[in-house]
């Protein structure tokens, strides 16, 4: 059995440069969802590709570009990047004693006492 290698990018110009640089097996785009609807890509062909890759995507704490920066790299790299997503309500869960809730969707750390 051989070994796989992954990379991680996220958006940014030095995160392309390393994928386009260095090719690997695997690319993963971890994104933060959230179901405010008015965070949601205004662009609707935007807005259905990133439904296309993760079906209970209603809307997204990246920005616009970020996400279209994803699919342009993934045409440059002529290999699909999987996106990986994960609401911010799961993201705390680890440490809830140190956090508090800001809303529904967001946590900020407690300040010390």
């Amino acid at each position: 059995m051989s070994m796989k290698t992954v990379t991680s990018v996220s958006g940014g110009k030095t995160s392309a440069m390393m994928a386009l640089e260095f090719p690997t097996d695997h690319y993963i785009f971890a994104v933060v969802l959230t179901d405010h609807k008015l965070s949601a890509p205004k662009d609707k062909g935007l807005l259905r590709e990133c439904q296309d890759r993760i079906p209970w995507f209603v809307a997204s704490h990246e920005a616009d570009l970020t996400l279209l920066n994803m699919l342009r790299l993934e045409q440059e790299l002529g290999k699909r990047i999987d996106w990986v997503a994960m609401s911010t309500v799961w993201m705390v869960l680890l440490d809830t004693r140190r956090c508090y809730q800001t809303h529904n969707t967001g946590f900020a750390l407690k300040k010390p006492s």
